[in-house]
């Protein structure tokens, strides 16, 4: 058994993470690199890879990227798995699971087999690829706006009833109905994604692939109000549609699938005020030399009057208006041990006048240490009654599970944005599998904060202090990174404290090149530094620069708030 299939644990996946992982699947986002043989998961009346999907919902469910050659297997233990979650599966010829009898008449899941040579002119299907001129548009949109969430859902982007349809989007629907039968591609209530969003801007920016320009698009371009506010020009959309006609068959409603989802994305946008820009497959090389002087033109042309108007006003309305910088920021410590009435060892209780009063102070940024909230409080989590009551906080970074052990995603609330962007600690230690370091590397454009960088605990142990030379190990180049990607600041949350001395050490080697690293943890551990929090600031550490509150709350004098004001370093 390796060290991560002894740490693996499976019960943290949920069937909504099966079904997150089907969708992803169904959508061709995720797919598997060989076909599956023998092992199938039977769910919602379509067959999956069943362990494919296993290992990505709990990719999902966790963060963690498992290796299916070494971490885990498929056959009777997969199938074992899926049962736990009252799921069917088909595992050599045999259906079972709590739903196998309505399965019982299923054609078996066919084996995938070499494909026959067809004729010169038949029209293929569409494949799949990620394309890497979205990588590019993702890298220049981080640069300039730096916050930028990918795959980003909000609450007004959901897919409406017939009973919801205005009239626009219920003809678009009919129509896409009548053009091959097809009645069941609309997943009512399902919640849409975005390719990426910019909060500080109520920007969204689609980027089309090729399969996107198909005849069933075209279909629902036609059906558009002369007065939708477009981020696109719609002829060019028309045009290309009607050029490339693009098909993909799996499932056979994807087409009409994509055109009503599109649809949707780009009028609900407008009815919601927000600005959704969409790059065209082939208009323009984004891996090349001028990308950034391209954006800039889509971005300025995008904006039509009526778009400007709308942005305008709500800027108007804004009591803030968005910093994209780290400028000052309030770090929150307690004793993790120290209970509150409901029983709860968390922050939760006194998250909002712990806010308030960092907001107070003109902090633009909150860092609470790990162990932020226990999932099973009652207070409310989310935009509104976070940001509802501020003036000029712009973020809040806390840790969102429940006690002692599930603490495992962190959460960055930014103000404009409804939903918190996700990050998942990737390992501890600097004993820990290459593999998991590399998912961190691999995170790091993801955890972009404006000009800050969030890294989790003992994430900071992903370079090495050689003790006979004094000298750093730094195989995965993150020093490196930090330079290319122009971080300022690193904010680095623990859960408690870490009493070895290279701790410190790594801290002040990130913080060279002017870099800022803010630390701060918990305190009830024992036998620990009486200071919550470090500073080191370009190679020297700064911590007696932080300015603690005296005793902030009386009833719970071990919640301690230290303002960190960057503009001094």
């Amino acid at each position: 058994m390796t060290e991560l299939q002894a740490r693996t644990d499976w019960n943290r996946v949920t069937v909504e993470h099966i079904r997150q992982a089907c969708e992803l699947y169904d959508a061709g986002t995720a797919v598997p690199k060989r076909s599956a043989q023998s092992t199938f998961l039977l769910f919602n009346g379509r067959t999956y890879p069943g362990k494919f999907i296993r290992g990505l919902a709990y990719r999902l469910a966790t963060g963690q990227e498992l290796d299916p050659n070494r971490d885990y297997v498929g056959g009777v233990e997969t199938v074992r798995f899926f049962q736990n979650l009252g799921l069917t599966t088909h595992h050599r010829g045999s259906v079972s699971g709590d739903n196998a009898a309505s399965y019982s008449n299923a054609t078996p899941p066919a084996v995938p087999r070499p494909a026959a040579a067809l004729p010169e002119n038949t029209p293929q299907p569409e494949v799949r690829r990620q394309d890497p001129q979205k990588g590019a548009v993702a890298e220049l949109l981080r640069r300039r706006f730096g916050a930028v969430e990918k795959e980003a859902r909000f609450p007004w982007l959901a897919v409406p009833t017939t009973g919801q349809m205005d009239g626009t989007v219920r003809a678009i629907f009919q129509a896409l109905e009548s053009m091959r039968g097809h009645t069941g591609f609309a997943s009512f209530g399902k919640s849409l994604c975005c390719d990426f969003s910019v909060p500080v801007e109520r920007l969204l920016i689609e980027y089309d692939e090729r399969q996107h320009f198909t005849m069933q698009r075209a279909q629902a371009l036609e059906f558009y109000p002369s007065d939708l506010s477009l981020g696109f020009d719609r002829s060019e959309w028309l045009n290309a549609c009607h050029t490339i006609r693009a098909t993909d068959p799996t499932p056979p409603f994807r087409d009409e699938q994509r055109a009503f989802y599109d649809s949707l994305r780009d009028i609900l946008a407008a009815q919601n005020g927000v600005r959704l820009i969409r790059l065209r497959y082939g208009a323009f090389d984004w891996t090349g030399l001028g990308a950034d002087d391209q954006l800039s033109a889509v971005l300025a042309s995008a904006e039509s009057p009526d778009v400007q108007n709308q942005i305008a006003s709500m800027t108007r309305q804004m009591t803030v208006q968005p910093i994209t910088r780290v400028v000052k920021v309030a770090v929150v410590s307690h004793d993790y041990n120290v209970a509150d009435s409901d029983g709860l060892c968390d922050y939760s209780k006194h998250f909002a006048r712990i806010n308030k009063l960092c907001d107070e102070q003109g902090c633009d940024t909150v860092l609470y240490a790990l162990y932020t909230w226990d999932k099973t409080s009652t207070v409310a989590r989310i935009h509104d009654a976070l940001f509802g009551e501020l003036n000029h906080i712009q973020r809040v970074i806390i840790e969102v599970g429940s006690p002692p052990d599930s603490y495992d995603r962190a959460e960055i609330w930014l103000r404009g944005q409804q939903s918190p962007v996700l990050a998942h600690q990737r390992f501890a230690t600097s004993s820990s599998s290459g593999y998991d370091k590399q998912a961190f590397i691999a995170d790091l454009t993801g955890r972009r904060i404006a000009d800050a960088l969030l890294v989790l605990c003992g994430e900071t142990n992903i370079a090495s202090l050689v003790r006979a030379s004094g000298e750093f190990s730094d195989p995965h180049m993150f020093a490196d990174k930090l330079t290319k990607m122009n971080i300022r600041v690193i904010l680095n949350p623990i859960h408690d404290y870490m009493r070895r001395y290279e701790m410190k050490e790594k801290r002040r080697y990130y913080s060279t090149n002017g870099r800022i690293v803010i630390s701060v943890w918990n305190q009830g551990k024992g036998n620990e530094s009486h200071t919550p929090w470090t500073i080191f600031h370009d190679g020297a550490e700064r911590t007696g620069a932080v300015q603690e509150l005296p005793r902030p709350f009386t009833d719970r004098p071990d919640i301690r708030i230290g303002i960190v004001d960057l503009s001094r370093f």
